[in-house]
């Protein structure tokens, strides 16, 4: 999910306040990744957090909390701080108390420089106030849900948009495919009917404007990840791929699109005829293919291929 909001972090700021903590971190599972806790909205004096830590089950305090769904209270902590994994120094901690969200969907963890701080009765409160967290990370959740569907459903609407006027392929192919990649935060919108047309369509560094580029038939080949969909007629999605940044492997083997993290390819097909072409997105970053994402672009893809075609 998206970064911690102005009102959970207002909600971890009180809890640091009532708790009179060193540090207050809120650690969620992310679905799209792997197993685990990351830490989601921290309040800390300390400089020496590593927000990038991932915690698994087992691992360290936080890390047994979230496997055991058990509060842990050390009312005198005696180890080095680095064991619970998203220090990166040593910070003498002397107490620290740690909770499990509902559900298993995370862990509130508090801590301090005092002994004998966090007593049976603050453990109850600190668990009170692991409910009204998650409360409000639901509250996110869907909205960021419904902010979704909405962008979706815009994509498709100025799809529908531009199909409904039938204009010359070349503005079809370039309007749909901004569309697309503006709508979807793409970097690169690629579109290929081989032996017709090789399109390429780059967002530039702020993705408010798509360059396009036309290459020649002679560019594309079935040995690249676009050529595998259309030969196979199925989908691929590649996510972090990074062994090799010379080479992108979409068009061609040999090609050189520049360094890309998340690739889908989408064959496109119509019915009783023996044309077929390919649709290959990039993700900007290292953001992940969702599949109400990909189930979507799938659906506008046949769409833009059918208008292409149809187009004068």
């Amino acid at each position: 999910m998206a970064g911690c909001t102005k009102r959970v972090q207002a909600f971890i700021d009180l809890v640091c306040n009532v708790m009179e903590a060193y540090t207050v971190a809120l650690f969620l599972v992310d679905e799209k990744e792997e197993k685990g806790v990351k830490l989601y909205c921290c309040r800390s004096f300390s400089k020496q957090i590593d927000w990038d830590r991932r915690i698994f089950p087992g691992e360290g305090i936080v890390g047994w909390v979230y496997r055991e769904q058990k509060p842990i209270p050390a009312h005198y902590f005696e180890r080095s701080t680095t064991t619970l994994r998203f220090y990166k120094k040593n910070e003498e901690i002397k107490s620290l108390l740690a909770v499990p969200l509902p559900m298993g969907t995370g862990v509130l963890y508090v801590d301090t420089k005092r002994s004998y701080t966090f007593t049976e009765e603050k453990e109850k409160i600190l668990s009170h106030m692991a409910l009204t967290a998650f409360s409000l990370i639901e509250s996110v959740k869907e909205k960021e849900e419904t902010k979704k569907i909405s962008k979706l459903l815009k994509i498709s609407n100025d799809i529908d948009e531009i199909l409904s006027k039938k204009g010359e392929r070349k503005e079809i192919l370039v309007k749909g495919s901004e569309i697309i990649g503006k709508g979807m935060g793409l970097s690169t919108v690629l579109f290929v009917v081989p032996d017709h047309v090789v399109m390429c369509c780059e967002a530039d560094a702020g993705i408010k404007k798509f360059n396009q580029r036309e290459f020649g038939l002679n560019f594309f080949s079935y040995d690249g990840l676009l050529g595998w969909c259309i030969k196979r007629e199925k989908k691929l999605v590649r996510e972090k791929i990074i062994e090799n940044r010379e080479r992108s492997f979409i068009l061609n083997k040999d090609e050189s699109l520049g360094f890309f993290s998340n690739f889908l390819g989408i064959p496109m097909i119509i019915p009783n005829t023996p044309l077929k072409g390919g649709l290959g997105l990039v993700k900007k970053g290292v953001e992940r293919w969702e599949k109400r994402e990909i189930d979507t672009v799938s659906q506008l893809a046949q769409r833009l291929f059918l208008g292409w075609v149809n187009g004068v």
